[in-house]
């Protein structure tokens, strides 16, 4: 029964992961290879994003593949996220909406000794729309851009435990074969010639990415309760196909080689005895200066978290427990935006888990809220209210 309820599962989260399209994070964004998507599981969505270091055998954070030797049983993370945001600059304040879902992820343990994960995972994700008016030039225009899309990759992983259980070492590979960037360009001109009152013009770029990623993990646990976990994600080349449509029926199709940038991270972790206490803290970079100066930062984000679960441990399961979470993010992000000035992100998160019947599973839910950017260093900034769903399978 529990066989068939698994597979019922894994088709289910295989059918919408792949219906989705590239979510919306910032317009704080990059067209070409969109924004860097780093998502956790349900967990750590609560804990301001932190859980690289956690080893209990629960922690779906695919940042560290050495997490996957701490898994006993096999599990599912399915989630879903969806953001509202208020923009503004110095002039307008628009308000935008958003969602998708944020990964599926499956862990298969082998013999007790290797622990394998297999995914659908964000790899970037963009929703950028851009308008100017030109009133100054001989010919008004209007220039829109509207860019979507994103990135997404098939990810696999495995995690093993040495020494007893008290290290574990893994590695991870994302395949990048899905999703496409899709842009608009639309100018619209009004000529100073009666005769032809206005015209437009629109050109069409779509980028397609194949490429491979790799990742390099390891965590240690001590007997008494604390862990401490690395990760090293090196700098990935991916091969960009370009293909131009404009309005005149020319297509144009050019390939470049683009990148990825090294990204790594560190984190502390604390598990209680009995489950009740989860303590986490992470801090990551990625140096995307090193892929092109001119446009971006290095990136630095970071985060910590506490869940505290009700109840008493029940080794029978007729209990229901209940985790509540919370956390802190700090970020500087890799766009300028219009000034000098780093675009610094501070976000705070609630979330709380709800088991269902039988211990076959749980639903978790988080709300986090912040401010991103700064209308007098950045030209502009966000104000954003984040909810992320998610469902585990068979937690242990």
């Amino acid at each position: 029964m529990r066989t068939r309820m698994f597979l019922a599962g894994l088709v289910a989260a295989l059918t919408l992961a792949f219906v989705q399209e590239g979510r919306a994070v910032t317009i704080f964004s990059g067209i070409g290879l969109g924004d860097e998507e780093r998502v956790p599981d349900g967990r750590g969505s609560g804990m301001g994003g932190a859980g690289i270091a956690i080893l209990d055998g629960q922690n779906f954070n695919r940042l560290n593949p050495a997490l996957l030797g701490a898994f006993k049983h096999a599990g599912l993370s399915l989630l879903f996220a969806a953001q509202e945001r208020s923009v503004k600059d110095g002039l307008v304040e628009n308000r935008l909406s958003e969602g998708d879902v944020g990964h599926v992820r499956m862990v298969f343990p082998y013999r007790k000794r290797m622990v394998f994960r297999i995914g659908i995972e964000p790899v970037t994700g963009v929703n950028f729309a851009f308008r100017r008016l030109n009133s100054t030039a001989v010919e008004a225009d209007t220039l829109k851009l509207h860019t979507r899309g994103g990135l997404q990759a098939l990810s696999f992983g495995v995690g093993a435990p040495l020494m007893g259980g008290r290290l574990f070492i893994g590695g991870g590979m994302d395949a990048i074969v899905i999703g496409t960037i899709q842009e608009s360009w639309t100018r619209s001109f009004v000529s100073i010639d009666s005769l032809y009152a206005s015209y437009s013009s629109q050109d069409e770029i779509s980028r397609r990415h194949r490429g491979v990623q790799f990742t390099v993990g390891a965590a240690y646990r001590s007997k008494a309760g604390f862990s401490a976990g690395a990760f090293l994600t090196p700098r990935a080349g991916l091969t960009q196909t370009r293909v131009l449509k404009t309005p005149f029926g020319v297509t144009d199709q050019s390939s470049v080689r683009v990148h990825l940038p090294t990204t790594f991270g560190v984190g502390l972790g604390y598990h209680a005895p009995e489950g009740k206490w989860v303590a986490a803290a992470d801090l990551t970079a990625s140096r995307w200066q090193s892929v092109d100066a001119s446009l971006y930062r290095n990136a630095y984000a970071l985060g910590g978290g506490i869940s505290y679960v009700t109840g008493k441990d029940d080794p029978l399961g007729r209990a229901r427990r209940y985790p509540l979470r919370v956390g802190f993010i700090r970020k500087a992000l890799q766009y300028a935006g219009l000034g000098k000035d780093a675009v610094k992100e501070t976000a705070g998160s609630v979330g709380v888990g709800l088991p269902f019947r039988g211990g076959w599973g749980r639903f978790d839910i988080s709300f986090e809220a912040g401010k991103r950017g700064n209308v007098q260093a950045n030209g502009a900034e966000e104000l954003f209210f984040r909810q992320t769903f998610s469902i585990v399978g068979w937690p242990r």
